[in-house]
């Protein structure tokens, strides 16, 4: 309880301080924006007031050589011209032009200010839609080749947010498609603008044609192509199908290019996407096969197989099987891992950390369970297997195996002594347990008399004839999936 009671107040205190280093950031933009404005007001009126005087000096002179008459003439153009400059109804005047800008600017900071203050409820992230005019007004601030990056950046990401729920747009727009063309076809733009442009856009369907493009171009970096396959993956599925399956029929892990980093993670969206759409391609197979060392990414498949409707058809769980097989001999295992004061169930290998998206679909497969544990079942194989399912919390089990010991099963423990089914009280239920701090396997059961006892495993005979069970808390579980961000409102 008292552990409870100071996590609260962390999260307080923690809260309190995003509170406050908000408010600053607000009071900072507040005073930049007024600062802007005035000083942009102040050089018209400094550059009104030269003419001014250098015109008063004028006047006096024409007035003095031929009279009234020129004077009031010039009064009068110099009036209609300091009215032209300076009327926010002229859109075309320099001040309009320049307060648009301005209002642009401040439309920017407000919904940036928003996200940021909102994202300190991780279950409220509310940013307004833009209207037509402004989404019309933004891009236009963001067609100008010498806008700083960082402010180019901050443009894409409200011009994304204002699309609605889940950023996504899905309306074909001539002005936007223009938008992007011009500025990817321009060679004002530095490549780190157009990179931004195709990540931040790309759940938009005016994206589509440009993103085909880069998939279809084999010298383009790959960082491209990852934003790209994005795009094309949810607005023509088939195309990114077949290029999905044509891509890791020549895939080469001989090749390493200099940017092997966004290769990897382009493998990754394609064989998910693979794995989502046609699990039983034989691409699929082949690369598994090959490419057993790719264990992130056989992870990922592993997952997105699990939460398949067919997962009942025997490819599909033979592929699941070698999956996580795989993944387990090379050392993977789940854990509890924390992005942006959030916390997800993740896979974890070489310090390699994926989030994982309903991984609950995995726990409820117990035939997979025991089959692993039928592959693995020396001491050795088996402590993998309990290490890679088993998710701790401070002390509390989020994910446990459990046993239903059966007649033929014996257990020895580091003591010599040994356990079978009829050690157990009214065949209730034991719990295997990986020791992090021993590296050891142990068993947890109540015995006859009702005491609970926990020895380590020295060895273990036929554990194939019991069976196994994934326990955890599906309410906790549900929790630390990103499925819970599903609904979020943008």
């Amino acid at each position: 309880m008292s552990s409870d009671l100071d996590e609260l107040e962390e999260r307080i205190k923690k809260s309190k301080g995003y509170l406050n280093e908000l408010e600053n950031k607000m009071k900072v933009i507040e005073y930049s924006i007024i600062e802007k404005a005035l000083s942009k007001i102040n050089s018209y009126i400094q550059f009104i007031f030269a003419l001014f005087s250098g015109l008063i000096i004028f006047i006096g002179f024409v007035t003095w050589a031929t009279g009234d008459n020129l004077e009031t003439f010039y009064k009068n153009i110099f009036q209609k011209e300091m009215d032209n400059w300076l009327t926010f109804s002229d859109k075309n005047s320099p001040i309009s032009k320049e307060m648009k800008q301005i209002r642009v600017e401040t439309m920017i900071n407000a919904n940036l200010i928003k996200l940021e203050k909102n994202s300190i409820d991780e279950y409220s992230v509310r940013v307004s839609e833009l209207n037509l005019e402004e989404k019309t007004e933004l891009m236009n601030y963001l067609s100008n080749p010498d806008l700083l990056l960082s402010n180019f950046i901050d443009g894409l990401k409200v011009l994304k947010l204002g699309y609605g729920p889940y950023s996504i747009n899905f309306e074909e727009k001539v002005e936007e498609k223009n938008f992007i063309l011009n500025i990817l076809n321009s060679n004002n733009f530095t490549s780190y603008k157009k990179l931004s442009l195709i990540e931040n856009l790309n759940k938009s369907i005016n994206m589509l044609p440009y993103s085909i493009s880069v998939l279809n171009n084999s010298d383009i970096n790959y960082s491209w192509k990852v934003a790209a396959f994005e795009t094309v993956s949810l607005f023509n599925k088939q195309f990114a199908l077949d290029y999905a399956k044509s891509t890791l029929r020549k895939y080469n892990s001989s090749i390493k290019p200099n940017n092997e980093i966004y290769l990897m993670s382009h493998l990754g969206q394609i064989i998910k996407l693979i794995a989502m759409e046609d699990p039983n391609a034989f691409e699929l197979k082949e690369f598994i096969d090959k490419h057993s060392y790719l264990t992130n990414q056989l992870l990922e498949i592993a997952f997105i197989l699990a939460q398949n409707e067919d997962n009942s058809n025997l490819q599909v769980h033979d592929l699941l099987f070698k999956t996580l097989n795989s993944a387990i001999h090379n050392n993977a295992f789940l854990d509890i891992h924390s992005f942006f004061n959030s916390k997800y169930i993740s896979t974890i290998n070489e310090n390699i950390i994926s989030k994982l998206d309903s991984p609950d679909k995995l726990f409820n497969n117990i035939e997979i369970l025991n089959e692993l544990v039928k592959k693995n079942s020396e001491i050795e194989d088996l402590l993998k297997v309990i290490k890679f399912f088993q998710i701790v919390d401070r002390s509390y089990y989020i994910v446990a195996i459990q046993l239903s010991l059966s007649e033929g099963t014996i257990f020895t423990f580091l003591d010599n002594s040994t356990l079978q089914h009829s050690d157990v009280k009214n065949d209730m239920l034991s719990w295997l347990i990986y020791n992090d701090s021993t590296k050891s396997l142990e068993l947890s059961w109540r015995d006859c008399l009702g005491n609970i006892n926990q020895k380590t495993i020295k060895k273990v005979k036929d554990i194939q004839k019991s069976k196994l069970y994934f326990s955890y808390d599906k309410k906790i579980m549900e929790n630390l999936s990103i499925r819970k961000f599903n609904n979020l409102k943008l």
